[in-house]
């Protein structure tokens, strides 16, 4: 019988940093878009008080990307660390930019801007992390 959860015939061939990055800020920037017209309709309906949304919530398109990503690479020894060690980079850089931003501005801007630099860092990570295990595969 085939199994279709068999490995892939052939190595995937690696996208360029710049290809992932372009398709992950597209994915924030649709997600932001949509993050915002939320508020805004919220507010019509509620006190009128725009920005009060959660930013974070901005890239949750990206992560359609980044399991495209890990489901390309079905059978390369390491990817779930790689995955692993991608998250957690990823999210720290964002919790760290969070707590340097003004208090001042909106919710929904310093949760986007956070959530951004999880979505980026998470890439390049990603990116360099799993090329360097599967050249050895």
């Amino acid at each position: 019988m085939n199994d279709k959860r068999a490995e892939p015939a052939e190595k995937p061939v690696p996208d360029t940093l710049p290809k992932l990055l372009g398709t992950v800020l597209a994915m924030f920037v649709m997600g932001f878009l949509i993050l915002a017209v939320v508020d805004v309709l919220f507010s019509l309906v509620s006190d009128g008080t725009i920005g009060v949304v959660s930013g974070w919530a901005a890239a949750l398109l990206c992560m359609f990307t980044f399991t495209e990503e890990f489901k390309r690479y079905r059978g390369t020894p390491g990817r779930i660390g790689v995955a692993g060690l991608s998250l957690l980079i990823g999210v720290a850089g964002g919790i760290a930019v969070t707590f340097v931003l003004p208090d001042t501005w909106w919710p929904l801007i310093i949760g986007a801007t956070g959530s951004a630099v999880a979505a980026l860092g998470y890439a390049v990570i990603w990116y360099f992390g799993i090329n360097a295990v599967s050249r050895g595969n």
